[in-house]
């Protein structure tokens, strides 16, 4: 009879729970924001774990929470940096940090804080070259107004080490002369001559006459043949003697200037 008593309540208690109606519970799918009643402060997720947006000052909001993503939620954007050290030593002429910023967002501002503030002074810069060895970094903010039109900013910071190079510069002297027009070896050109300002070339032609002789030659506005010349002179083998000023010895050698 007791047996019978308990297999019996035991019945209605599972019956009872049977009838108790259990509502499906949905997980925040990454990218949704709610806002706490009229507070300023939201509810979002990114990658399917919730954390908070609250208003910080201004328009501003801070991110809180466990996830501190590079990646912003709910727009994204990320940020590639590519830099080239130095090609010789203390010469700055070649080192850049370069960065490329990728993102889904529409309608947005964006500013670049460089350290040290004096590569970038104005915070408008996603590249900054002509640099010395050492180290970089660069905080991108990006401000933009979510999907509710709440105004939001939000950061990715990079950092970059410029390294200097272990031997000094060398000349590089193109034996080629192509003065057409598109902006490549129209003179005669010597990669890395302004880090020899005392230098000094003479220029012959074939038959030994002078052609050219000058100091601080610097590719530009010190250079041959001049405009002026070009008309003047055949196309033909030319001979030079390079005299970089700093004592070691000169540099003797030919070039060909080529006329369409």
């Amino acid at each position: 009879m007791k047996h019978s008593i308990y297999i019996l309540s035991m019945f209605f208690y599972l019956y009872s729970q049977a009838q108790t109606p259990v509502n499906n519970q949905v997980i925040n799918a990454a990218g949704e924001e709610r806002r706490l009643g009229s507070s300023d402060i939201y509810i979002t997720d990114n990658i399917g774990e919730p954390f908070t947006l609250a208003k910080s000052s201004g328009n501003f909001l801070v991110t809180e929470g466990f996830l501190q993503p590079d990646v912003v939620s709910p727009g994204g954007f990320t940020v590639n940096v590519i830099s080239q050290d130095l090609k010789c030593i203390d010469k700055e002429d070649d080192a850049f940090v370069s960065t490329s910023l990728i993102t889904t967002l529409k309608n947005y501002t964006v500013n670049y804080n460089w350290t040290p503030s004096s590569a970038c002074p104005k915070g408008n810069c996603d590249r900054i070259d002509s640099l010395k060895a050492g180290f970089y970094s660069v905080e991108i903010i990006v401000s933009y107004k979510n999907n509710i039109g709440y105004a939001k900013s939000d950061t990715v910071k990079r950092s970059v080490v410029i390294n200097n190079a272990t031997e000094p510069c060398k000349v590089s002297v193109f034996n080629g002369v192509t003065p057409n027009g598109d902006g490549i070896n129209e003179v005669f050109t010597i990669d890395n001559i302004l880090e020899f300002p005392n230098n000094e070339i003479t220029i012959f032609n074939r038959w030994g006459q002078l052609m050219y002789s000058g100091k601080s030659y610097n590719n530009k506005e010190r250079s041959w043949p001049t405009k002026d010349e070009l008309s003047k002179l055949p196309a033909s083998t030319y001979f030079y003697i390079l005299n970089l000023g700093d004592g070691s010895k000169p540099i003797k050698g030919w070039l060909e200037l080529m006329k369409e």
